[in-house]
C-alpha cells in the first residue's frame, strides 16, 4: 500500500532540458535534498491537481519492493511525441 504519491525526478544538473519533452521545467526542488529537479508537463499537471504530491529525486528516493510505479497521465504520449521528432 502506498502512503503517499511521489513523483520521481531527475536532478536538473544531471540532464539538459533539451533531452526532455517540450515544456519540461527545472524550477522545482526535491523535497529531500533541495536540489533542482526536472519536471515534465505530465508531472506538472499531476502536481497541479494535487499539490501535496512529493517531488523526490532518484538519489534520495527509497523504494520498497511493494511500491507501485506508474507514469503520470500523458507521460507515454510525451515520450512518443519526443521520439517522433527525432530527439535522442
Amino acid at each position: 500500500m502506498i502512503d503517499q504519491t511521489r513523483i520521481l525526478c531527475v536532478l536538473a544538473r544531471e540532464r539538459s532540458l533539451a533531452d526532455y519533452a517540450p515544456g519540461t521545467i527545472n524550477t522545482r526542488t526535491c523535497s529531500q535534498c533541495g536540489e533542482r529537479v526536472l519536471l515534465a508537463p505530465s508531472s506538472q499537471k499531476l502536481l497541479a491537481s494535487d499539490p501535496t504530491i512529493e517531488l523526490v529525486c532518484f538519489g534520495c528516493v527509497e523504494l520498497k519492493p511493494d511500491d507501485t510505479h506508474d507514469l503520470a497521465p500523458g507521460a507515454e504520449d510525451e515520450v512518443r511525441d519526443f521520439l517522433k521528432k527525432g530527439a535522442h
